[in-house]
C-alpha cells in the first residue's frame, strides 16, 4: 500500500484532532448549561434518558468519516498493471571547445563557463531528448554517448576544463569527425551543436563539415565571445594571472570567428547563432529551430502503473457519515428508569466516601499547603511543611529541592545547601542542574557570612565550592546564562579577596622589617658614640706626645706640629660630618618605621582587619542583586517563574 499524495494523511490527523477538541468543548458547555438549570444532585435524574455511549458512537462516526475522506484524497494505491510507454524526442550531440582560448573573459565569467551553463540550463528544460557530449581542443573525445540519463550528461558537462584534452590548440575538424562517428549508427535525425570561439588552428573544418553533411549530420554552430576579443589569461608560477604570448613574446588576443562558424553551419543545412552574454542564443536556437524538427520514438518500454484504491476509504467514509444521523442519543424508558435507581445508589456510596477524603493523609496535602505558604512569602512555614513531606517521602528528590528553596528564602543557607545536596540523587537531569545552581548560590552566601566574621580561610573554601557547583550546572546545561554569570562573578570576588589578603601580608612584612631596622639603627648609634670617645682619647694622647716632641726638637718640630694641627682639624670636620650622617640615618629609620597607633586594629599576618573586612563586605553587598533561586518542581504550570540570576 502506498499513497500518491501523502500530504492528505497529515490533513486527516489534523481534522481528527480538531473534531475531538470541538466535541470536548461542546460537552463542557453542555455540563455548565445543565448546572445553571438545576442542582448538581438532580442532574443524573434529569439526564437519565441520555446515553453517553450512543453519543460517543455518533461522534466517532463523524470523526471516522472525515478521516476516511482525507485518506481517499491521499489516493491509496495497491497492486499494479503493465503498460507500454513511448518516449519521443530529438538526438542532440553537443561539441564544446575546451582550448585555452575559451578562458578569455570577454563574456562572464569566461567563455568555457558560459558555454557549460547554457548547455546545462537547456537540457534541464527539455528532459525528453537524448543528449551526448564531445570535448575537443587539439584533439576530440566523446565524453558521453547519446543517452536519456541527463544526470550523467550534466556531470560530464560540469567536469569540463582546459586540461581534459592533453593536446593543446583548436581542431574543429577533429570534433566534427568524432561527432560523425558517434552518430553513424543512429537511425534518427543526426544533430550536432558546435559551441566554440571559431579559432581553428589545425585541420580543415569546412571540408570535415561537408563530409559529415553527406552522412546526414546537421551542424548548428554557436559562437562564444566577441569579435573584438580579449587577451587569454593563464595562471603564472607564483599564482598570479598572466597572459598567453606567442613565440615572439607578443600578447595573444583571441577573437570570435563568426565567418568560419557560419560556413560550417551552411554547408550542412544548419544555422549559426551567437551564444550571447547569458546563453540566450542556445535557448533561441532550440526554440526556433531544433524544437520544430520532427521527433521520433527514442525509447519504448513497459511501465508499471499502480492501481488506484481510493474507492474503498471514500465509500466507507460516506457510509459512516450517512449512518451518524440514524443513531439516537436517547435510551428506551425502561433502561432510563433503571439508570435513575443505579444513580441513587451511587450517590449514597459517594456520600459515605466523603469522610475518607476529608481524613486523607497529611503527607498528601502537605506539599500543596507548603506551596501556598511559599507563594504567600511565609518561608518558615513552607520550610517546616516541606521538611515533614520530605520525611514522609524520603525517596522524592523534588521535596528535598523544594525544602532547599524554602530554606534559602528564609535565609537558612546551611539547611538549604543540605537539602539541595539531597536532591542531587534525582535521575531528572533538569532537576539536577537546578540543584547545582542553587547549591552554588547557598555556598556563596555561606562564604559571605564567614567573611563578616573575618574567617578568610572558610570564605575561600565556600566560594571555591560555589565555583565547582556552578561548573556542574553548566556541564548539565551549557547554555545557562545565569549560571555562567554567577560563575564569573564568584571567580572575580574570590580573586579580589585573595589579592587583598596578599596585600595585607605584604604590609605586615614591611612593618616587621621597619621594626628590625629601627633596632639596628639604635645599635649603630651606640657604636658610633663609643668610637667617638676613643678617637678623642687618642687625640689627647697624641697632643701630649706632640708637646714633648716640640720641647725636645725645638724649631725643627714646629712645622710638624703645624701640619699635625691641620690634620687634627681635618679629622674633626670628618667626625662632624659622620655625626650628621648618623643623625640623618636615624631620621630615615624613624620615618621608615610605622609603630602601631593607639586604637589601631592590629591583625595577625594573613588576616583582614575588621575595617577592611566590613568595607569589602559593603562593596559586595552594593553590587549584589536580589537572590532568586530556581522555584521548586511542585509549582503548578501556571505559576509565575521567578528570575534565576543570583545577583
Amino acid at each position: 500500500m502506498r499513497f500518491a499524495d501523502p500530504t492528505y494523511l497529515f490533513v486527516a490527523a489534523a481534522a481528527a484532532a480538531i473534531l475531538v477538541i470541538l466535541f470536548a468543548l461542546v460537552g463542557r458547555a453542555r455540563q455548565r448549561a445543565l448546572a445553571r438549570i438545576g442542582a448538581t444532585r438532580l442532574l443524573p435524574g434529569l439526564t437519565a434518558s441520555l446515553s453517553r455511549r450512543r453519543r460517543l458512537v455518533k461522534q466517532s462516526a463523524i470523526v471516522g468519516g472525515a478521516v476516511l475522506l482525507c485518506v481517499a484524497l491521499a489516493r491509496p494505491q495497491l497492486g499494479y498493471r503493465w503498460e507500454e510507454a513511448h518516449r519521443r524526442g530529438l538526438d542532440i550531440l553537443f561539441a564544446i571547445d575546451t582550448s585555452k582560448s575559451m578562458l578569455t573573459r570577454d563574456v562572464k565569467p569566461d567563455r568555457l563557463e558560459r558555454a557549460k551553463l547554457a548547455v546545462r540550463s537547456l537540457v534541464q528544460k527539455f528532459p525528453g531528448d537524448r543528449v551526448g557530449l564531445v570535448a575537443f581542443a587539439g584533439d576530440a573525445f566523446v565524453e558521453t554517448p547519446l543517452t536519456l540519463d541527463h544526470g550523467i550528461f550534466d556531470e560530464s558537462v560540469a567536469g569540463l576544463d582546459t586540461q581534459i584534452i592533453p593536446l593543446g590548440g583548436t581542431n574543429i575538424a577533429s570534433a566534427i569527425e568524432q561527432a560523425d562517428k558517434a552518430l553513424s549508427g543512429d537511425e534518427h535525425r543526426k544533430i550536432l551543436v558546435l559551441i566554440t570561439d571559431g579559432e581553428n588552428l589545425a585541420g580543415n573544418a569546412v571540408d570535415a563539415a561537408e563530409r559529415a553533411a553527406k552522412d546526414g549530420v546537421t551542424i548548428y554552430t554557436l559562437g562564444v565571445g566577441t569579435p573584438k576579443g580579449e587577451l587569454i589569461p593563464e595562471p603564472g608560477p607564483d599564482g598570479q594571472t598572466q597572459f598567453v604570448r606567442d613565440e615572439h613574446g607578443a600578447l595573444v588576443t583571441s577573437h570570435l570567428d563568426e565567418g568560419l562558424l557560419g560556413k560550417i553551419a551552411r554547408v550542412t543545412g544548419g544555422e549559426y547563432r551567437p551564444l550571447g552574454d547569458s546563453g540566450q542564443g542556445l535557448e533561441a536556437l532550440y526554440r526556433d529551430e531544433l524544437s520544430k524538427l520532427p521527433q521520433s520514438d527514442l525509447a519504448v518500454r513497459s511501465v508499471r502503473v499502480p492501481l488506484e484504491r481510493y474507492q474503498w476509504p471514500l465509500g466507507l467514509g460516506l457510509l459512516l457519515l450517512g449512518l451518524e444521523p440514524l443513531v439516537s442519543e436517547r435510551r428506551s424508558p425502561r433502561v432510563a428508569k433503571a439508570r435513575v435507581k443505579r444513580t441513587a445508589r451511587t450517590a449514597a456510596a459517594a456520600a459515605a466516601g466523603i469522610g475518607v477524603l476529608l481524613v486523607a493523609p497529611a503527607a498528601w496535602a502537605s506539599p500543596q499547603s507548603a506551596l501556598r505558604a511559599y507563594q504567600k512569602g511565609n518561608f518558615a512555614s513552607a520550610e517546616q511543611q516541606y521538611a515533614a513531606a520530605a520525611r514522609s517521602s524520603p525517596s522524592d528528590a523534588r521535596l528535598s529541592f523544594d525544602l532547599g528553596t524554602a530554606a534559602y528564602r528564609k535565609g537558612d543557607f546551611e539547611q538549604a545547601g543540605k537539602a539541595f545536596e539531597s536532591s542531587l540523587r534525582s535521575e531528572n537531569l533538569g532537576l539536577q542542574q537546578q540543584a547545582y545552581y542553587n547549591l552554588g548560590n547557598a555556598s556563596y552566601r555561606l562564604g559571605e557570612a564567614t567573611l563578616a566574621k573575618k574567617d578568610i580561610a572558610a570564605t575561600t573554601a565556600q566560594w571555591k565550592r560555589a565555583i565547582g557547583e556552578y561548573e556542574g550546572a553548566l556541564r548539565l546545561r551549557p547554555d545557562d546564562a545565569d549560571a555562567r554569570f554567577n560563575l564569573e562573578f564568584v571567580k572575580k570576588r574570590l580573586e579580589e579577596l585573595q589579592k587583598k589578603q596578599q596585600q595585607e601580608q605584604q604590609n605586615q612584612n614591611q612593618n616587621q622589617k621597619s621594626d628590625q631596622q629601627k633596632q639596628n639603627g639604635g645599635k649603630n648609634s651606640q657604636d658610633q658614640k663609643q668610637n667617638g670617645g676613643k678617637n678623642s682619647q687618642d687625640q689627647k694622647q697624641n697632643g701630649g706626645k706632640n708637646s714633648q716632641d716640640q720641647k725636645q726638637n725645638g724649631g725643627k718640630n714646629s712645622q710638624d706640629q703645624k701640619q699635625n694641627g691641620q690634620d687634627q682639624k681635618q679629622n674633626g670636620q670628618d667626625q662632624k660630618q659622620n655625626g650628621q650622617d648618623q643623625k640623618q640615618n636615624g631620621q630615615d629609620q624613624k620615618q621608615g618605621a610605622s609603630p602601631a597607633e593607639p586604637g589601631a586594629d592590629n591583625t595577625a599576618p594573613g588576616e583582614l582587619s575588621k575595617a577592611d573586612a566590613e568595607a569589602l563586605l559593603d562593596s559586595l553587598r552594593g553590587e549584589l542583586k536580589v537572590l532568586n533561586p530556581v522555584p521548586g518542581p511542585q509549582a503548578p504550570p501556571t505559576r509565575q517563574q521567578e528570575p534565576r540570576k543570583d545577583w
